[in-house]
């Protein structure tokens, strides 16, 4: 038998024994290295050999997995400690929470009507808009025409107010829509109340409660100058409002009528 030819000169491994090699139809796979380079042999008797390559390639993974998790575990906030996060809330203006419209305001007094014990004059004065009360009004004797009370105000305290204002109480439904017709009956002209688009005299309501009527209104003139006339149905109160401007007039009752 002839020895095997020397090892290649810088060869770091012996050369494979005699009959060695790759099993039948074995061949490099496509974009092969070029000739002469080949998996150092195997141990001796044969042996799968070892799948090197993936082993390095999975630990790298879990070693840039494991380094990321500790970033993030370095970074990440903590929940035991951190406070609330606040969030945006809306808060309503004027221009929506009080319609400029006539047919609809904000109910500015949620208090329920007073006992039906007390007197009729007193019944009236707890039903005052704002800027009312009894240091700037008084009752009146004999009330109105079909009223069961009537109460005369000065100027309101409250901005914008009307500079004199007429207050009765009336027994029913009837003779309160009675009474509202006949205060808007003597006003020289009616005109729309501002920002409405909508004629005088018309009805308005809550704008909690948009099914339910609450009362009328209507704008106009009277003796020359701006007055307000408007109902409330739940306290039978007719109030008629006279002051140097109609859009503030206007703006006074649907902040504080």
């Amino acid at each position: 038998m002839t020895a095997p030819p020397p090892p290649p000169p810088g060869s770091p491994y012996p050369p494979p024994p005699p009959g060695w090699g790759p099993p039948p139809g074995w061949g490099p796979p496509p974009g092969a290295p070029p000739s002469g380079w080949g998996p150092p042999p195997g141990p001796p008797g044969g042996g799968a050999k070892p799948p090197w390559a993936l082993i390095i390639a999975a630990a790298a993974v879990f070693v840039v997995v494991l380094g990321g998790l500790s970033i993030w575990w370095v970074v990440k906030p903590d929940e035991s400690t951190s406070g609330p996060v606040a969030t945006r809330t809306s808060t309503p203006s004027a221009e929506t929470t009080a319609s400029r419209e006539p047919t609809r305001r904000t109910r500015t007094t949620t208090a329920p009507p007073p006992p039906q014990t007390e007197s009729y004059d007193d019944q009236l004065m707890a039903q005052l808009s704002g800027g009312h009360d009894s240091s700037n009004c008084e009752p009146i004797s004999p009330p109105a025409t079909t009223a069961l009370a009537t109460v005369d105000c000065g100027p309101a305290s409250t901005p914008g107010g009307p500079q004199s204002t007429r207050y009765s109480l009336f027994d029913d439904q009837a003779a309160l829509d009675a009474g509202f017709d006949e205060a808007v009956g003597v006003n020289s002209e009616l005109l729309q109340c501002p920002g409405s688009g909508v004629e005088s005299p018309t009805t308005w309501h809550y704008t909690e409660t948009p099914d339910q009527v609450a009362g009328q209104i209507a704008c106009g003139t009277y003796n020359d100058g701006p007055d307000v006339v408007w109902t409330k149905n739940e306290g039978l109160l007719l109030a008629d409002a006279q002051g140097p401007d109609l859009e503030e007039l206007h703006n006074w009752w649907l902040q504080y009528g």
